[in-house]
């Protein structure tokens, strides 16, 4: 199981129970801190890293594979309408290692029940091990749609997957039930053009809808010569427009998340560092991390963000590169301190450090309930243990005499 490690700095993460993080930074007591979080609420950076909640290993979370699937790439979550109206957590799971079995596995976020498969008639298969052919599937995203945004209709109307291909170079819109809708990029042909579009090697993407508007971040890629972002918007009736493309300046550029500040947060496995970028030019805007130490404590594999109007919370998967067991470890990093104009001189600060206990493989790319917080974490390498973990937000604490919860 993975276990909760706690950092011996106070700068580390925040443990509220404890007084420990900016409160504590700040000089305040415990009661003092209750009392000034009270005063402060309009204060977000203050507020939202005093109310974060800690997370802990769901032991509960047991996912029904289909008989001989593994290598769990990514992960992602959707919300569907249920029951009565009521809403419901869906995962959707890439597979890339056994070809006979649909790239694409969706279960039940709550039982972990097996609902569907899909995804072999569009992702591309790897055949470079003619006995042991793989899945192209790295990378996923749902994205929550603020309109009608597939054309089946049904449970899955407002919600839209994407996959990154990094095998086929392309990365691939589609409905919850497994129909494509668009696709960006030259399938099968690797490059870094932009007319046409190409990919290399696509590893992730962040996806940001408005009034029927999709943009695509990608991060381009994985093992390949492109090294790079692209952002692309997606209008009605899925025509696709090129917004921008960075040069080729990162070195495995593996993972991107959106943050509500207007930046994207790129993980860049090979140079050690998260960068953010404006999302509306690409310009750079120099390395952000929070005295992680990567590269000496494992390299940054996976991001992704929380915003919600108590938590503004940003993940950080890191493992070694190759994989050898250490520092596999999920950091929860506070992003209230996000600023366009800032850039990589916005304040940060590590709330909390979940390790991964080594009987599991290291974390890969992850997915958030964007309703519950829920986070969970795909663990890509068969040895010792490919699979998907859950981890939960703790309940908050009420601080005593006050509507305030920590």
């Amino acid at each position: 199981q993975a276990r909760i490690g706690q950092a011996s700095s106070a700068q580390t993460f925040i443990d509220a129970r404890r007084g420990v993080g900016p409160c504590s930074r700040h000089r305040f007591s415990s009661l003092a801190c209750a009392m000034a979080s009270t005063a402060l609420l309009a204060l977000s950076a203050l507020a939202l890293g005093c109310r974060a909640s800690r997370y802990g290993p769901d032991a509960t979370f047991a996912p029904q594979w289909p008989a001989g699937a593994h290598t769990f790439s990514a992960v992602g979550v959707g919300r569907v309408a249920g029951r009565h109206g009521r809403a419901g957590a869906i995962l959707f799971v890439t597979q890339r290692g056994n070809a006979s079995i649909p790239p694409v596995l969706v279960l039940n976020a709550t039982t972990g029940a097996l609902l569907d498969s899909w995804g072999e008639d569009s992702v591309a298969l790897d055949r470079s091990t003619p006995s042991a052919p793989t899945w192209g599937a790295h990378g996923i995203s749902v994205k929550q749609c603020d309109h009608p945004c597939n054309p089946d209709g049904g449970i899955f109307s407002s919600i839209r997957i994407w996959i990154d291909d990094f095998t086929g170079h392309t990365v691939t819109g589609f409905t919850g039930a497994g129909k494509q809708i668009v696709q960006l990029g030259t399938p099968g042909i690797a490059g870094n053009g932009t007319s046409p579009l190409q990919f290399d090697g696509v590893s992730d993407s962040a996806i940001v809808s408005s009034s029927g508007l999709s943009r695509v971040f990608s991060s381009d890629g994985d093992g390949g010569a492109a090294n790079r972002v692209v952002a692309v918007s997606v209008a009605s009736g899925n025509r696709v427009h090129l917004d921008w493309a960075t040069p080729q300046v990162y070195d495995n550029p593996h993972s991107i998340a959106y943050h509500r500040s207007g930046m994207l947060i790129l993980a860049v496995r090979e140079q050690n560092q998260t960068r953010l970028l404006d999302a509306s030019s690409g310009q750079d805007l120099g390395s952000w991390d929070c005295g992680l130490n990567l590269g000496m404590a494992g390299k940054p594999f996976g991001v992704r963000t929380l915003s919600t109007q108590h938590h503004d919370l940003v993940f950080l998967s890191i493992m070694n590169n190759p994989q050898d067991g250490r520092n596999q470890k999920i950091a929860v990093l506070d992003g209230s301190g996000l600023q366009l104009a800032k850039g990589g001189s916005s304040a940060c600060e590590v709330l909390q450090v979940i390790e991964v206990d080594t009987a599991h493989s290291g974390p890969h790319m992850m997915g958030v309930d964007p309703e519950t917080g829920d986070l969970y974490a795909a663990l890509v390498a068969d040895q010792p243990l490919s699979t998907v973990l859950r981890f939960t937000r703790e309940p908050p604490i009420r601080l005593p005499g006050t509507s305030t919860e920590i």
